[in-house]
């Protein structure tokens, strides 16, 4: 039954991707260090295991676990599929190894020539990984300060808008079925949230009507 031997590979791998992580936290028997060079690196590493092995391995699991998700429509499965996939892809980051990670992207391209599903969750992965790069790159400070993000909810045109919701609300409750005015009440202008604006002008009839 193949089914059996997959789970097994897959539990046994898990396991091993388990260990792997709590041993790396307590810093067990790690060995940080290149294979090729003898230098320390960043890539993880234990006495008995070198980063190839170990990003293969995680790899492996990481992909049955995968195309058990593809699979199976049962949610608990899937959840708990997802979990180990979450664990291995963290464990194949920290090996490092550039053949495990060209296996594991090659092999899911190839899976999403032949199944559909697989195609879905491979441009999912694209667009995640493609997002990955460009956070690695861009100066996040700098890009949320372009975009207004860095002071949103504490500059004065977060809090004004606060305060126009507030009135536009307070409107809407002066006349809830039909609403009571197209502008806000005292200082003009608009709420800036379409929903509190419908309330404000049409009350809930034209909420309803809006949704």
């Amino acid at each position: 039954n193949d089914r059996n031997v997959v789970l097994a590979m897959l539990f046994i791998g898990f396991g091993t991707v388990l260990l792997a992580l709590i041993v790396q936290s307590t810093g067990i028997g790690i060995l940080w260090v290149d294979q090729t060079t003898s230098t320390p690196t960043d890539r993880l590493g234990f006495e008995r295991i070198n980063p190839i092995s170990l990003g293969t391995m995680a790899g492996t699991t990481l992909l049955i676990a995968y195309f058990v998700f593809l699979n199976d429509r049962d949610t608990k499965v899937r959840a708990m599929m997802s979990g180990i996939m979450a664990l291995s892809l963290i464990l194949v980051y920290l090996a490092a190894s550039r053949g495990p990670i060209v296996s594991l992207f090659g092999t899911i391209a190839f899976a999403a020539l032949v199944n559909r599903r697989a195609a879905i969750s491979l441009s999912l992965g694209i667009l995640a990984f493609i997002a990955a790069v460009i956070f690695s790159v861009v100066d996040l400070s700098g890009f949320a300060a372009t975009l207004r993000f860095a002071v949103a909810g504490s500059d004065v045109n977060s809090t004004s808008r606060l305060d126009y919701i507030a009135e536009a609300y307070d409107a809407f409750l002066q006349s809830p079925v039909y609403g009571r005015v197209f502008e806000l009440p005292i200082s003009g202008g608009w709420p800036h949230n379409y929903f509190v604006e419908v309330l404000m002008s049409t009350g809930l009839i034209g909420m309803a009507i809006f949704l």
